[in-house]
């Protein structure tokens, strides 16, 4: 080596050091960003298929007293287990409604599932998610 690059890298040697302190903060709160943004989807996702399914249950009770809104609301918390990999769906007897025998034909039933999520970068304070279905009455 000539004795003009030594003293050209001696200079340069804290650079990467300062691109790497800019950068890192900017990368890590990306990828806490990707992964926050997978947890609601994943809670989401959860809390749909669990409305889905206690709906199903509450659109075929038809009458029959097993299938009560103690029933729907095990049936949403069974099907959605652990939305965003923690806490459980809450259903209160007002978020559900029942088709009974002598429903119409035009009746339907819903169930709305929610579920108190806390992110890691946006909503940390917490934040509500909702999935509501709908089904008619007799499947």
């Amino acid at each position: 080596m000539r004795v003009g690059q030594r003293s050209w890298r001696r200079r340069d040697a804290g650079a990467s050091a300062v691109e790497m302190a800019i950068v890192l903060p900017l990368l890590a709160f990306l990828v806490m960003g990707v992964v926050d943004f997978g947890r609601a989807l994943n809670a989401e996702i959860q809390l749909s298929q669990g409305a889905r399914e206690g709906v199903r249950l509450a659109a075929l009770a038809g009458g029959n007293a097993a299938y009560d809104k103690a029933a729907v609301r095990a049936r949403v918390i069974l099907a959605a287990p652990a939305p965003g990999f923690s806490g459980t769906p809450t259903i209160a007897d007002a978020d559900i409604s029942l088709c009974t025998n002598t429903s119409p034909a035009s009746a339907v039933a819903s169930v709305t599932a929610k579920l108190a999520f806390r992110g890691i970068l946006w909503t940390p304070g917490g934040g509500t998610l909702q999935q509501t279905a709908v089904m008619r009455c007799g499947g």
